[in-house]
């Protein structure tokens, strides 16, 4: 089950308007909401940032709603921070969270 229809709606978008927003024909965004077909990756990104809502919540697979914290919510500082461990190996990412976790111990 999808909730692109029930989003829509909630958010008062004529059909025609929302596929000028998201770059789609009218008729994919039908086949979408009666889930005859599935959006491409590029579309389910677009229509939850427009609505607001994780993916997965967009897509039915969870029932909260909201979405995780934006960039702008975080300080600086814990954006540099997330940066450093995003350019780390997997390995290193991996001594990084037993060192956490032994602090927290």
């Amino acid at each position: 089950m999808n909730r692109i229809k029930e989003l829509r709606i909630a958010k008062k978008i004529k059909q025609v308007d929302f596929c000028k927003q998201i770059g789609v024909t009218q008729g994919a965004l039908s086949g979408w909401e009666n889930e005859k077909y599935e959006p491409d990756i590029k579309a389910i990104h677009k229509m939850a940032e427009i609505f607001e809502v994780t993916i997965d919540y967009l897509l039915g697979r969870e029932e909260q709603k909201e979405k995780p914290l934006e960039n702008e919510e975080l300080s600086n500082q814990d954006i540099e921070f997330i940066e450093d461990l995003n350019s780390l190996t997997a390995e290193q990412q991996e001594m990084v969270r037993k060192f956490v976790r032994s602090l927290k111990s």
